[in-house]
This record gives C-alpha cells, structure tokens and sequence, in this order.
C-alpha cells in the first residue's frame, strides 16, 4: 500500500541535507560521521535540531570563535564534516530528489527521474523501459509501486522472463539489475541496522525505541530487531510517529517479508502488539495496523484433539490394517517351523492346526491411513463449531451423519474461498471442490468399513455423488430415471497451468539446460578443491533429478528418492567402465505393482558416479546416516510410517523436502516454475507436442496401468496438438490447391471503348 503523493513546499533545511546524505553514494562509516556532526552543530545551535542550508553555509563560511569554543576539540572534524555535507548538496541531482521525497516512500516514477537526473542517456532509456516492464508485469504503474530494493526484489523473486517478454535468462537479470540500480538511486531504507544508524536516529524516534524494548521479554530479540529496523525505516522517510501516515507500515511489512521467511510472520505480529502497548501507554507514536496472516486452508486440528471415543475406535482399525505393498522385512515372514531348512526359505506349514477364526485385515496404504484420520477430525470437528448440529458426536458410529458431512464441506469451502479472495481471483460458487469430495468419499469409506445402517450409508453416498465434481451433467432415461454423466479423469488445475506453460520455447529450452548448469554449479567447489556443503549436495541432487527424468524415465518421486546404488537389491547396474547401466525398479515398490527395467545411458551414468564418489559420502556424513546407508539420496523420512520401513540410519531422504528443494532452485536460478510430480506428465507432453499418436508411447513411459488413463490426462493437451495438425494439414492443402488452379481475367473490348 503506498502512501498518497502530496504536493512538496522545498524547505533547504539540514533534514534535506540528511536525505541527500542518504541518497549520495559516500560509503556507509562516511555517511554515518556526516550525519552526526550535522546534528551536532544544529544542537549546539539551538535550533531544535534543524538549521536552513543558508544559514549552515554562512556559519561554515567563517566560523566563530564561540561556536568553535562550544564544539570542543572535534571542532575541525565536525566542520570538515558538515562541507562535505554541503560539497553533497551541490549536486543538483541529488538535491532535487532529496527534496521531492520528504515524508514520502519513492515510487518507481521516482526512480525513472532519479535515473534521467543521473545516468547516461543509453542507460536511463533501458532502465525507463524496465521499470515500465516491471510495472506492468505487476498490473500497476510506476506511480503505485513503491521503490524500495527490498519490494522490487520481491517482485523478481516472483517474475519469471516471459514476464517481462524476455526470451533469456540472461536479458532478464539485465532487466532485474537496471531496476535495481535505478531504485537505489531514491531509496534510503536499509535491511541491516547498525550502532551508528541508530546513535544517529532523531531523539523521538530514540523514545519510542526504548518504549518498546522494555515491553519486551529477554529473548525476543526478533521483534526487537524488528522494532529498530522500523523505527529507522520511519526516521529515514522523515516520518512524524505520532501521525504516521498509513501507508508506511504496510509498506515496512511487505518490506519484511521480501526478506526473511513465513515463519517470520509471527514475530513481525509480536512487534506490532509490542508497539501499540507503548503507544498506547506513553502516547510517544501512533499504533500501527495489525499485518494479516496468511490465508490457511482449514482451522489447525491434531488429532488428539478429537475425544477418546471417536479416536480410538478409529486407531484400533488402523492398527490392525495391511499395506498392499509390505512394509516388513523377509525375516519377519520366515515361519517359526522346527523344519531349519524351510524355515530358512520361509515355507509355512499347516500342521499346527487350525488357531481358529480371524478377522481379515483391511487393506490400506500410509497414505490412505492419514486420510481416514483426517477426514475424521475434520468432520468432528465442523461439527462442534456449526451452531445447526444440535446433537454432537459422542461415538465413532455417530460422526457418519448428512448433516455433518455438510458442515465440513461448507467450513472446507469457506476456507477456498478466502484463499481465492485474498488472491484478487474471483469466488464461482458452482465451482465444486475435489477436497470436499475427497473428505465425504473418506468419510463413506469409514462407514461402509464398520458397517453403519444402510439408510444412513445410502444417504451419505448420495450426498458424496451430489458434490462430486466429476459430475457435469444429468440426464433423463427412457424409463424416466435419472443418470449422472460423468466427465473422464483429468490432470489437477495447478498442474495443468504449469504444464501449459511450457508450450512457451524459451521455457522449455531452459528446462533443458538445467542438469547440465546445476551440476556445473555442484561440481565447481570441488574444482577448485573444496568439500561440497549442503547447497552443493543439493545441486548435484537436483541435477541427477532432471537427467534421470529427461534420459532415463520421468519416475515418480519416491521411487525417485529411494533409489539404491548398492546393497542386496539395487535399483541401478551400473557398469565397471564407460557404457550404459540399468534400472531395475520391483514391482512390489511401484504403483501399478509392475516392474520397471530402463536403461540408462552412458552421460548418466557418468554423472551418477561421479556423485557417488564425491558427494555421497558427505551427504551420508551431513544427513548422520550410516556408512553402508545403499539409497542414493540418503537422510530421515519426516514421517513415523515412512520411518519404520527403514533400519535406522538405512533411510532416504523424504520426498516432501526433495520436491520442495527441488522446485526453489529450479525457480530461484532458471525462474520455472515446476515440482517433480509435474515434471512427469512434461515427459509425456514433450512426446505428444512431436507425435500426437505416440499416446501408448507415453504410457509404458509414464507407468500407467490403462491407456484411458493417459489419455484422460492428456486431454486437454491432445486438442491443441490436434488444433495444430488440423491447421497444419489445412495450410498444405491450400498450397497444393492454389498452386493447380490458375485464375486469368479476359478485358471485354466494349469496356476499353466505354472508357
């Protein structure tokens, strides 16, 4: 939010001076000795701190014994000091930006000025035309966006060069550094406080600080922090903290937030409760606005927050359930038969006898446990905030009610909604929801598990089928019963608008010069001899992750993640010399329970060595895992069912946090936006943006069980794949037509005599 622009009556006086002093390029310790000389002679003065230019430069011009008796032995540094000053605001640039930002926040317009006044005409054209760029990436103009380098970093950190319609990587860090350069030139906010900054603060400003600081616990050095950048971001812009203007907290907050992470939010909020006490208390400064939080999907419940009664009949199911992949070792199903030999080779017999009847166990996957547990809570606990559930659930069996269904889906829907509105997009109410499905359909399966009455499961179902956004339409039978048409399976609407992105050439060619720079990037420490840290191991990482996926297969990413280079069952042959490799993936630990046997090329498998001998082993060292740890990419899964797969200290790293380095590097050095689950379905629309027909092509490639299911996914990419062919073979026959068919005009004489 930026503050209004008001009309600027030149004042000349040493707070001018200051500002100029913060806009001129003097070094940091030079700027801050002007500064405090410059008070002190204005303090000795008597002038309550603040003197015209004119009058500075006649005391300067010949000063007096007295005031020199009152300066004291500093005299001739603090007066050196002070025509320096003056020497600063000499420069007519300087000066006039000076005065035309008093009390206010530049804007880029202000920046486009600065670097008219100051830079060669070449450079102050392109840096006009970039910020202009900038603005309207941002929808705004010039005038709206303030020119602070912390909010226009933020603003690239978002950007990506189609952006700004730049073709390369390079032409947009250009763009980035001559709108910085330009900002720079107006803006006097500094991220890093030093002693000096502060010794030089305004007296008021000092008051409040301290107001602050003993509101403050001993160790909540954040906010304190936080309070000494915000008391000079304020004293720079020569803003009065009784009546601050709106506009400068939020652009302080924004500020805040472009450099540092979410979790520094909450400490941002702790300052601002802080402030408003002393404000409140001394009245020394306004109260500043509370920062908004942001918008979460759903209330925070744990699970144990549910009562006893609905949580433990629950867990007692889950306990008991099977995965469908086994998750125990081969030694856990060698019988206990007296027989060594068959007990060695884990036959079973059945000569003990029959132990008598057992209930078969459910089969569910982690995943599918997670859910069961959360569409539970979620369910309670919708129920005990609508105020329309008079009768709350008291046991397992009563949670599976319409009308409670029908409160978790609205308090799931308007958590979307504030999400969506808080966004600047607009709400569409008819707009179904696959979470909200997703939690009634968990819900159903619940109730149909332990066996609920019939009516109740019948009544829920239907509710779970009315919201179902698979539905689209609704047709009349003959018999005049009613039937759903359902629309086939497609790809997720965040997945598809990254994916469609890529049909952009500039894109998809920094997509591919990606493994080879990130592992450029890994690999030059250790040229130069040094041991490769964390940023390193996960550049290498990030690297072998899109060259597996671009020359070997785009495999999903715990099969990526748990790859194994050595031990009793490996995933990757690899050869003793040069020459291609092997992947072998089992069955039992893919998806589709089918085995997966690729090769590997010879540049791969270069690359997988050479890691191997140089980062492994300190990626087992740093992530504190064993030395015979076989997985590629070794560390501790983030959850307790992931754990107990693995030996401790035998584990893999988790797929959350591959994915989530994986996506920040991607976009932090080559500005793509992409996830290793996305980075699957570009494998199969590279193939079909070159062979439309190569459909069963991408589905071996991709793993899938049914060809419907890669073509549900690829719907939408098949119509414009088609649109292009079609536009294409139109174009041909044209040619081919017009080229046979000659058109000749006959001039009739009776016409040329008329003329």
């Amino acid at each position: 939010m930026m503050m209004q622009e008001n009309t600027i009556v030149p004042t000349n006086d040493t707070r001018d001076l200051e500002r100029a002093l913060w806009l001129s390029k003097l070094t940091p310790a030079s700027r801050n000795a002007t500064i405090a000389s410059l008070r002190t002679i204005t303090s000795t003065m008597g002038r309550d701190g603040v003197l015209s230019v004119d009058e500075l430069e006649a005391i300067l011009l010949d000063p007096s014994a007295g005031l020199r008796a009152q300066l004291g032995e500093r005299a001739a540094q603090l007066l050196s000091d002070a025509r320096r000053a003056l020497r600063v605001w000499a420069d007519e640039p300087i000066r006039w930006l000076a005065v035309n930002l008093r009390g206010r926040i530049p804007t880029l317009r202000d920046a486009q000025q600065a670097a008219g006044l100051t830079m060669g005409p070449d450079d102050a054209k392109r840096a006009t035309s970039a910020l202009e760029g900038l603005a309207s990436a941002e929808q705004s103009t010039t005038a709206d966006i303030a020119a602070t380098e912390a909010t226009v970093s933020a603003i690239f950190k978002r950007l990506s060069p189609e952006d700004l319609d730049c073709n390369t990587r390079k032409t947009f860090e250009n763009k980035r550094s001559l709108c910085l350069r330009a900002v720079r030139l107006v803006d006097c906010s500094r991220k890093k406080v030093r002693k000096s900054d502060l010794a030089n603060m305004s007296e008021a400003a000092k008051r409040a600080l301290t107001a602050v600081e003993e509101r403050l616990k001993e160790h909540e050095t954040s906010a304190l922090a936080i309070a000494r950048r915000f008391v000079l971001f304020a004293d720079h812009f020569g803003a009065d903290l009784e009546n601050l203007d709106p506009g400068l907290p939020f652009s302080f907050y924004e500020a805040e937030r472009s450099n540092f992470s979410n979790s520094h939010e909450e400490k941002l909020r702790r300052f601002v409760r802080a402030w408003n006490e002393a404000a409140t208390v001394t009245g020394l400064a306004r109260e500043l606005p509370t920062p908004t939080l942001p918008v979460h999907r759903q209330a925070t419940v744990k699970w144990h927050d549910v009562p006893e009664c609905i949580r433990a009949p629950l867990d007692q199911i889950l306990e008991n359930a099977v995965s469908a992949k086994m998750e125990c070792a081969w030694d856990d199903l060698v019988s206990e038969s007296t027989d060594e030999e068959y007990a060695e080779f884990g036959i079973f017999g059945d000569d003990e006898g029959d132990t008598g009847p057992e209930d078969a166990a459910i089969v569910i996957e982690p995943g599918t446990r997670k859910n069961w547990r959360d569409a539970a809570k979620r369910a309670w606990h919708a129920a005990q905030e609508d105020h329309r559930i008079t009768s709350k659930p008291s046991s397992l069996e009563k949670l599976f009610d319409t009308s409670i269904a029908k409160a978790m889906v609205v308090a799931a829907r308007k958590a979307r909604r504030a999400r969506i509105e808080a966004s600047g997009e607009t709400w569409n109410a008819k707009e179904k929801g696959r979470y909200e499905h997703s939690l009634v359909e968990t819900l159903c399966a619940i109730a149909r598990h332990i066996g609920i009455d019939e009516t109740r499961l019948s009544a829920l179902e239907e509710f779970k089928v009315s919201i179902d956004p698979m539905v689209v339409a609704t047709k009349l039978k003959k018999d005049g019963t009613k039937t759903r048409v359902y629309t086939s399976r497609r790809i997720g609407k965040r997945h598809k608008v990254k994916l469609a992105r890529f049909s952009e050439e500039s894109r998809l060619r920094r997509y591919f010069e990606a493994p080879g720079e990130l592992w450029k990037m890994a690999c030059k420490g250790l040229q130069k001899g040094r041991r490769p840290n964390k940023e390193h191991i996960a550049l290498a990482r990030n690297a072998l992750f899109l060259r597996i996926s671009q020359y070997t297969g785009p495999l999903r990413r715990t099969s990526l993640v748990g790859l194994r280079h050595e031990g009793d069952d490996p995933h990757l042959i690899l050869p003793a010399g040069s020459g291609p490799g092997t992947l072998i993936i089992p069955a039992i630990e893919t998806k589709t329970l089918s085995e997966l046997h690729i090769q590997i090329d010879p540049e791969t498998v270069k690359m997988i060595k050479y890691y191997i001998t140089h980062f492994l082993p300190e990626a087992r060292r740093l992530a504190g895992v064993r030395a015979c740890n076989p997985h590629l990419f070794p560390g501790y899964p983030m959850k307790p069912d992931e754990a107990s797969k693995h030996a401790p200290g035998i584990g893999h790293m988790c797929k959350e946090k591959a994915n989530n380095t994986f996506r920040n590097q991607l976009w932090r050095h080559f500005r793509i936006d992409l996830n290793l689950h996305v980075m699957r379905h570009l494998a199969g629309k590279i193939i079909l943006d070159q062979d439309p027909s190569a459909m069963e092509l991408v589905r071996i490639l991709l793993d899938h069980r049914r060809i419907e299911t890669t073509q549900s996914y690829y719907a939408e990419v098949n119509s414009i794949i088609a649109q292009h062919r079609y536009l294409h073979l139109l174009e041909r026959s044209q040619r081919s037509v017009l080229a046979k068919v000659n058109f000749k005009i006959v001039e009739d004489p009776a016409c040329r005599n008329t003329g």
